[in-house]
């Protein structure tokens, strides 16, 4: 809509409330993708399920990869402190949406995201173990960490936050988007990064694991 507006050449600019940016239907819950699953995941007291295959880019990571983008990142936060040299700079660590549950399946299936100059599809189905995805995803953490320290910025690990969150509310994601938070999802990480903005805490990268 914004991208609309801007390039509009009318006087009369879209709202949020437009009919062209809206599907025309009452949402409904759709929890088909979790019920077809067999990978379990800890959530709201109880064991669920976690939708699979889905796409986690995150799990096809090699170290290398990992360390050249933590490259790009701390290039990214030096050129936020030349274009807001009095800003005080916190990044919140926020991971995929796989690791904000804690696994109890042995293994998960997952795809990658291929993106190439013309095209965007998805990988080969590929296998992961629980302690290799854990692994995944700390070492992503702590280059992420590194970078956020090396030029000055407080750093906070959220990962063990929103385990602990949906461990006992529920999901945080999904029913009809697993990708992306749902309502409990953003109250969840809100809290976090205000109590984060509102002191001066650090939070090292957990460990996570079983």
């Amino acid at each position: 809509m914004s991208v609309k507006n801007f390039f509009s050449q009318s006087k009369k600019l879209f709202t949020a409330d437009d009919p062209a940016f809206r599907i025309g239907a009452d949402y409904r819950e759709n929890w088909s993708r979790y019920r077809k699953s067999g990978t379990k995941i800890e959530v709201g007291g109880h064991i669920g399920t976690y939708p699979s295959p889905s796409v986690e880019p995150f799990a096809f990571h090699s170290d290398k990869e990992i360390n050249i983008a933590s490259v790009f990142f701390k290039a990214s936060l030096k050129k936020v402190q030349i274009l807001f040299p009095n800003a005080l700079l916190r990044v919140i660590y926020i991971p995929t949406p796989l690791m904000v549950y804690r696994l109890k399946s042995e293994s998960v299936k997952l795809y990658d995201r291929i993106r190439t100059i013309n095209s965007e599809f998805a990988g080969p189905l590929t296998n992961f173990t629980r302690t290799y995805l854990y692994n995944q995803s700390n070492r992503t953490c702590s280059a992420i960490e590194t970078a956020s320290i090396s030029v000055g910025a407080k750093f906070a690990d959220s990962r063990e936050y929103l385990r602990q969150t949906s461990s006992i509310r529920g999901y945080l994601h999904g029913p009809v988007d697993p990708a992306h938070f749902n309502w409990e999802g953003y109250q969840a990480i809100g809290r976090f990064i205000s109590e984060m903005l509102n002191n001066t805490t650090t939070v090292s990268c957990a460990t996570i694991s079983d």
